[in-house]
Order: C-alpha cells, then sequence, then structure tokens
C-alpha cells in the first residue's frame, strides 16, 4: 500500500492495517478546489471506521481521494452505512491515464465506487 500517500500514520498505530478493515463510512465531503497547478480538480475526503474486535484498535481513518471522476453512491444514509468489501485496484502499472489511476470500489454490495488520481490519509484518531 507504498502507493497511499501517509499510509505510515496508520500503520504506526496498526502494523497489520488492511483497506477491508474499513468498515463504516462517517462523513463523505466532496469538493472542487485548486491544486498546485492552479487547476480545478474535484476532491472527495471520506472518514472510515477502522472496526476491529479489540476496541483499543477502533479508529477513525481520514482519507482523501484526489482528481475523482465516475463516482457513484447508492442506499447510502441513515446513521449506519456500512461497507463489506471494500478495495483499491491500483491500474497505474497496466498504462491507464492518471486520472483514472484507481478504481475505489465497495465490492460487496457497491455503495460506492470512483476513480480518483491519488489517495492521502489525512488524520488517524
Amino acid at each position: 500500500m507504498d502507493f497511499i500517500k501517509n499510509i505510515q500514520k496508520v500503520l504506526d498505530k496498526k502494523h497489520d492495517f488492511d483497506v477491508r478493515q474499513l468498515k463504516f463510512i462517517t462523513s463523505l465531503n466532496y469538493y472542487i478546489d485548486i491544486n498546485s497547478e492552479f487547476e480545478d480538480v474535484s476532491y472527495l475526503d471520506i472518514c472510515f471506521v477502522l472496526d476491529s474486535n479489540i476496541s483499543s484498535e477502533k479508529m477513525d481513518i481520514l482519507i482523501k481521494f484526489t482528481n475523482v471522476s465516475s463516482l457513484e453512491i447508492k442506499d447510502f444514509g441513515g446513521a449506519y452505512n456500512q461497507i463489506l468489501g471494500f478495495e483499491i485496484i491500483d491500474y497505474g502499472r497496466n498504462g491507464w491515464e492518471k486520472a483514472n489511476r484507481f478504481f475505489i470500489n465497495d465490492y460487496e454490495n457497491s455503495i460506492i465506487k470512483f476513480n480518483c488520481e491519488s489517495i492521502e490519509i489525512l488524520s488517524v484518531k
């Protein structure tokens, strides 16, 4: 998972972290902002709950996805937004264009899926 910027923030607290351990979404924030090249770019900040049988390992992880495209969200809302099979597929090695490098997907229920250019851990609490 070295393709995720600041992944060490999570690994410092949970050395065996895997994105499939992300079980709930507590917030979504989609917005357009200007990047370092002064271009309009779409961003999606998602706060996930990493759930564990060990209460001390439960944490909130805020992840920023950059240059988001083809965003689909369905059957979402209420107080309980569970994801059952979260995955990040890296198509960069296959020569895909930069904007579609990563495919993000809840592969069990397809509650959320989209493409993005980069992924960054913003905070771990």
